[in-house]
Parts: C-alpha cells; structure tokens; sequence
C-alpha cells in the first residue's frame, strides 16, 4: 500500500527536523533551528469491556512510501509507524493502522550517545562473561530509538480467601550431641508450629500495571524494565515520532491483561498473607473480583539493539527515560565451572578444618 508519510519541515533551511530527547523539541540538524512540541497532560482512561468482547486483533499492513529529500522508494516493517528513510536517514512517519490507536507517550529523554554509553559500561560489567566479548561487541554500533506501544491497566479489586495461620510454640526435647569430643545428651528447644483456620477478605486498587505490547524486543525483557513511564505520560503528538522508530501493538490487550491480573495475583496473595498474620502463614484460596476496570494504550521510550556471539543473538534494552539497562548476555564455560569448583573447594576446607579443631579438642 502506497502511502504520503508525514515530516516536519525546517523554517529556517527547509531540511527535515528530528526530536531531541535532550531539549525535549524538534531541532533541526543542520541550522539549529528548533520548535517547541505542544504538549497535553490529559490522559483518558478506556473502559476494558469495550474491548473484551470486540476483535481489537492486531493488522499487519505493508506500506511503501517515497522519501521527500531523497526520493528513494521503500517498505516499512509490518506494524512500523515511524522509521528512518533506508538510503539517506530522513524521518518518516505514517499513520496507526490498529483497531486502538496509542493516546499517550512517554518522550525519549535520552539521547542516543549516552545510551552508547551505558551499553558500553554495562557489557565491560559483565561478570563471568567471556574475556573476548567486549572486544567483539561492537559498543559503537547504532542503536535504534523505540516508541514501542504498551497496555496500561487500572483495576479495583476485593479478594476473598481461605487459610491457616501458624503460630509457634517451643517444646524441651533431648538430643545427643558431641561436646568436647564426648557425646553428651542435652536437652535443647525445638520450634513447633500450631494451626488455626482463617477466612478474611482484603482489598487492593491497581493503577498503571503495565504490560509489554509488542515482539520487537523479547517480552521478558521489556517486562524486566523496572522505569515509571506513567508518571510522565503525555498526550500523543506525532511529532515526538521524527526521527524514531514507532510500532504498532501485536499483542491483544485481552491478552494482556490476563498477564496484567497476573501480577496482581502476585500482590494479593502478599497481601492476604500479611492480613493472616501468625509466624507462618497457609492460603488453600482467593477468590478475586475486579471492579472499575479500565486501560489505557500508550508508547513507551527503549533504546535498543542486538549483538551476536558465536553464532547466537542477544537482545538488550535501555530505558529511554531513566538509562536502566536489561539485557541477555552469554557466560563464560570455564569461569561459571572454576566458580563452582572453588566454592566447593572452599566449603571442602572448613569441614576439614571443623575436624581438625574437634581432634584436636578431644585429645
């Protein structure tokens, strides 16, 4: 499909502006000129039942456009908004083809220097990674900047549960030991737990758990990113896309937010295990209901590129606000089988030195 894409015309020179993370406005490369960005701090929440029962699927198209410097013809990705002409890097930008259209973003903040920066520092940190990893990872190479879409999840929840609630007590036992080197019986305290039955109910309001829309970069890891993108979410505006590579959701948010409840499971049961109280704590169940259920469809900020070692690829990924940086790396053989030897090695040697010291005390 044949499509005019959209860029952002310098007034001082007429070259094409990119947005600047470090100024926060789109800059011309050329002249310096500079425009500020509108910005809207309204963000609207959606309903989730509008979406849970319609076809919401994800729907690839292939776009072709024509670069306006150079002229070249060429395809974008599938489910790609924003790129950069392939032959002589000018931004191009397109329209969202999905049935949910992204109504908020988080803008880069960094720029594409320090995230070569923190990737070079955190391949140099690498423990128990090959020697010669940092001498073959490329640290110059080009990262691409990611607008890449997420679910944001609100819910109101009441969960009702079943348990036991420990509480311990002590009995006076006898045991042998060897004292001295003599064996000697001597009555020790042991630890024991009495259990109650419990039922209660607790409540927990979720805002902004969010969940990883797209298969660019692996989903563990983008999931790994610990960043607050929530917290500086502003309305969508195309213009913070100039320069940058935007992708549209493949992940559905029913999916996803099967995978929201999921990490609200994890807080809950925290919670019902804190509200049984006791030493020790039983959950036999929880029974959840979720009210006021709401979403939002937004662009988080990533830095990120893919490096190859011995034939395999690792992806990392770098918050585009923050600089946190997660990632997959490969090990060293011979460093991680030396570690277990030397620390089997070690514990070999204080059991040796344990009988050394009780001979010797015996006699």
């Amino acid at each position: 499909m044949r499509v005019k894409p959209t860029y952002y015309p310098c007034p001082g020179c007429g070259s094409v502006m990119v947005y600047s993370p470090s100024k926060g406005k789109l800059s011309c490369q050329y002249c310096g000129s500079e425009e500020e960005i509108e910005i809207s701090k309204e963000i609207k929440n959606f309903d989730i039942e509008e979406i849970i029962s319609k076809d919401v699927s994800p729907r690839a198209t292939q776009k072709e456009v024509q670069c306006p410097k150079c002229g070249a013809h060429y395809s974008f990705e599938e489910y790609q908004v924003s790129t950069l002409c392939k032959y002589c890097q000018t931004p191009a930008i397109t329209d969202f083809n999905n049935p949910i259209k992204p109504t908020a973003i988080a803008p880069f903040k960094i720029e594409q220097k320090e995230a070569h920066d923190i990737f070079a520092k955190w391949i140099g940190s690498l423990w128990l990674a090959p020697n010669e990893l940092k001498h073959v990872v490329d640290t110059k190479k080009k990262l691409t900047g990611f607008y890449l879409p997420y679910w944001l999840f609100d819910a109101n929840t009441k969960s009702y549960y079943t348990g036991e609630r420990g509480e311990a007590y002590y009995v006076t036992v006898e045991r042998r030991r060897v004292i001295d080197g003599k064996e000697q019986i001597v009555q020790e305290q042991e630890r024991r737990i009495r259990w109650y039955p419990v039922s209660g109910v607790v409540s927990r309001d979720f805002k902004d758990v969010s969940i990883s829309a797209s298969e660019v970069i692996p989903f563990s890891l983008l999931q790994s990113l610990r960043a607050r993108y929530s917290e500086v979410l502003v309305g969508l505006n195309k213009k913070f896309f100039s320069g940058f590579d935007t992708r549209e959701y493949t992940i559905n948010p029913q999916v996803s937010y099967e995978r929201a409840k999921s990490l609200m499971q994890d807080v809950i049961r925290i919670d019902v295990l804190n509200d049984i109280g006791g030493d020790e704590q039983r959950i036999h169940s929880i029974d959840t209901d979720y009210f006021d259920e709401k979403y939002k469809h937004t662009l988080f900020p990533i830095w990120s590129t893919k490096f190859k070692y011995k034939g395999k690829e690792y992806y990392y990924a770098i918050d585009g606000l923050s600089g946190e940086i997660v990632g997959e790396r490969p090990y060293s053989y011979w460093k991680v089988t030396l570690l277990v030897i030397s620390i089997v090695a070690f514990i070999l040697m204080i059991v040796y030195w344990d009988q050394i010291v009780a001979y010797f005390q015996g006699h």
